[in-house]
Protein backbone atom coordinates (compact mmCIF):
# COMPACT_ATOMS: atom_id res chain seq x y z
CA UNK A 1 0.00 0.00 0.00
CA UNK A 2 2.60 2.56 1.06
CA UNK A 3 4.89 1.52 -2.41
CA UNK A 4 1.28 2.69 -4.38
CA UNK A 5 1.11 5.26 -2.54
CA UNK A 6 4.41 6.76 -3.36
CA UNK A 7 4.08 5.78 -6.81
CA UNK A 8 0.63 8.05 -7.24
CA UNK A 9 2.43 11.21 -4.94
CA UNK A 10 5.40 10.80 -7.33
CA UNK A 11 2.89 10.63 -10.42
CA UNK A 12 0.79 13.36 -9.07
CA UNK A 13 3.98 15.76 -8.15
CA UNK A 14 4.83 15.44 -12.17
CA UNK A 15 2.10 16.74 -13.43
CA UNK A 16 3.07 20.70 -13.18
CA UNK A 17 0.15 21.77 -15.24
CA UNK A 18 -2.71 20.10 -12.48
CA UNK A 19 -3.42 22.68 -10.31
CA UNK A 20 -5.10 20.42 -8.37
CA UNK A 21 -2.04 18.26 -7.90
CA UNK A 22 -1.39 19.39 -4.01
CA UNK A 23 -5.17 19.18 -2.93
CA UNK A 24 -4.95 15.20 -4.70
CA UNK A 25 -2.02 14.54 -2.43
CA UNK A 26 -3.47 15.53 0.43
CA UNK A 27 -6.44 13.65 0.52
CA UNK A 28 -4.40 10.82 -1.15
CA UNK A 29 -2.85 11.21 2.04
CA UNK A 30 -5.39 10.97 4.22
CA UNK A 31 -7.18 8.41 2.99
CA UNK A 32 -3.59 5.95 3.40
CA UNK A 33 -3.62 7.46 7.17
CA UNK A 34 -7.51 7.10 7.59
CA UNK A 35 -6.90 3.63 6.09
CA UNK A 36 -4.57 2.63 8.36
CA UNK A 37 -6.13 4.44 11.63
CA UNK A 38 -9.26 1.77 10.91
CA UNK A 39 -6.89 -1.17 10.76
CA UNK A 40 -4.96 -0.12 14.00
CA UNK A 41 -7.97 0.67 16.06
CA UNK A 42 -11.13 -1.68 14.48
CA UNK A 43 -14.49 -1.15 15.73
CA UNK A 44 -13.80 2.39 17.00
CA UNK A 45 -15.69 3.92 13.73
CA UNK A 46 -18.60 1.51 13.65
CA UNK A 47 -21.65 2.20 15.48
CA UNK A 48 -22.36 -1.85 16.48
CA UNK A 49 -18.67 -1.41 17.86
CA UNK A 50 -19.39 1.55 19.78
CA UNK A 51 -22.91 0.35 21.51
CA UNK A 52 -21.03 -3.37 22.40
CA UNK A 53 -18.33 -0.41 24.13
CA UNK A 54 -20.80 1.85 25.71
CA UNK A 55 -22.90 -1.23 26.97
CA UNK A 56 -19.91 -3.19 28.46
CA UNK A 57 -18.65 -0.25 30.18
CA UNK A 58 -22.26 0.27 31.53
CA UNK A 59 -21.68 -3.27 33.24
CA UNK A 60 -18.16 -2.43 34.49
CA UNK A 61 -19.59 0.78 36.06
CA UNK A 62 -22.92 -1.08 37.47
CA UNK A 63 -20.78 -3.72 39.21
CA UNK A 64 -18.63 -0.84 40.95
CA UNK A 65 -21.57 1.16 41.87
CA UNK A 66 -24.71 -0.70 42.31
CA UNK A 67 -24.74 -0.74 46.02
CA UNK A 68 -25.18 3.22 46.20
CA UNK A 69 -26.71 4.18 42.72
CA UNK A 70 -29.59 3.10 41.39
CA UNK A 71 -30.44 5.85 38.71
CA UNK A 72 -30.09 4.88 34.71
CA UNK A 73 -29.32 8.73 34.93
CA UNK A 74 -26.00 8.15 36.56
CA UNK A 75 -24.60 5.45 34.58
CA UNK A 76 -25.69 7.67 31.52
CA UNK A 77 -23.81 10.94 32.83
CA UNK A 78 -20.77 9.08 33.59
CA UNK A 79 -20.80 7.37 29.51
CA UNK A 80 -21.84 10.79 28.07
CA UNK A 81 -24.90 9.60 26.53
CA UNK A 82 -28.62 10.44 27.33
CA UNK A 83 -30.26 8.07 29.82
CA UNK A 84 -32.72 7.04 26.92
CA UNK A 85 -29.83 6.30 24.81
CA UNK A 86 -28.33 4.43 27.66
CA UNK A 87 -31.72 2.24 28.19
CA UNK A 88 -32.22 1.63 24.37
CA UNK A 89 -28.14 0.11 24.09
CA UNK A 90 -28.61 -1.90 26.94
CA UNK A 91 -32.31 -3.99 26.54
CA UNK A 92 -30.77 -3.77 22.56
CA UNK A 93 -27.75 -6.09 22.98
CA UNK A 94 -28.42 -7.75 26.53
CA UNK A 95 -32.51 -8.22 26.56
CA UNK A 96 -32.68 -6.63 29.83
CA UNK A 97 -33.47 -2.98 30.96
CA UNK A 98 -30.92 -0.73 32.96
CA UNK A 99 -33.25 -1.13 35.78
CA UNK A 100 -33.43 -5.20 35.37
CA UNK A 101 -30.07 -5.21 35.60
CA UNK A 102 -29.74 -2.98 38.82
CA UNK A 103 -32.42 -4.90 40.43
CA UNK A 104 -30.77 -8.09 39.34
CA UNK A 105 -27.39 -7.30 40.78
CA UNK A 106 -29.01 -5.45 44.22
CA UNK A 107 -30.98 -9.26 44.37
CA UNK A 108 -27.99 -11.84 44.08
CA UNK A 109 -25.94 -9.31 46.57
CA UNK A 110 -29.00 -9.16 48.58
CA UNK A 111 -29.47 -13.25 48.55
CA UNK A 112 -25.50 -13.69 48.75
CA UNK A 113 -25.85 -11.43 52.44
CA UNK A 114 -28.74 -13.19 53.82
CA UNK A 115 -27.49 -16.72 53.02
CA UNK A 116 -23.42 -16.17 53.79
CA UNK A 117 -23.83 -13.65 56.76
CA UNK A 118 -25.37 -12.97 60.17
CA UNK A 119 -25.71 -9.08 59.60
CA UNK A 120 -29.08 -8.16 59.93
CA UNK A 121 -32.40 -7.36 57.55
CA UNK A 122 -30.84 -3.88 58.72
CA UNK A 123 -27.33 -3.96 58.32
CA UNK A 124 -27.88 -5.13 54.67
CA UNK A 125 -30.65 -2.78 53.60
CA UNK A 126 -27.80 -0.40 54.93
CA UNK A 127 -25.10 -1.68 53.14
CA UNK A 128 -26.90 -1.36 49.57
CA UNK A 129 -27.74 2.19 50.51
CA UNK A 130 -31.81 1.88 50.82
CA UNK A 131 -33.16 4.90 52.84
CA UNK A 132 -35.06 1.91 55.13
CA UNK A 133 -35.50 -1.12 55.89
CA UNK A 134 -38.83 -1.16 55.01
CA UNK A 135 -37.81 -0.13 51.51
CA UNK A 136 -35.17 -2.57 51.06
CA UNK A 137 -37.99 -5.31 52.20
CA UNK A 138 -40.75 -4.27 49.56
CA UNK A 139 -37.85 -3.85 47.29
CA UNK A 140 -36.69 -7.84 48.06
CA UNK A 141 -40.29 -9.20 47.97
CA UNK A 142 -40.94 -7.08 44.32
CA UNK A 143 -38.04 -9.14 42.58
CA UNK A 144 -37.53 -12.09 44.81
CA UNK A 145 -41.33 -13.10 45.79
CA UNK A 146 -40.57 -13.65 49.07
CA UNK A 147 -39.46 -11.27 52.23
CA UNK A 148 -35.90 -11.37 53.13
CA UNK A 149 -36.88 -12.95 56.53
CA UNK A 150 -38.84 -16.07 54.36
CA UNK A 151 -35.70 -16.23 52.13
CA UNK A 152 -33.04 -16.60 55.15
CA UNK A 153 -35.38 -19.02 56.73
CA UNK A 154 -35.31 -21.11 53.74
CA UNK A 155 -31.74 -21.36 53.43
Amino acid sequence: VLSTYLKMTKNLISYKDNPFRLEAIKHLTLTIFFGYMHQMHPGKNDTNGYSNNIVSEFMILLKENFKQERECSFYADLLCVTPKYLSTLVKEKTGKTVHEWIDEYISVESKALLRSTKMTIEQISDSLSFSSQDNFSKFFKRVVGISPTEYRKRR
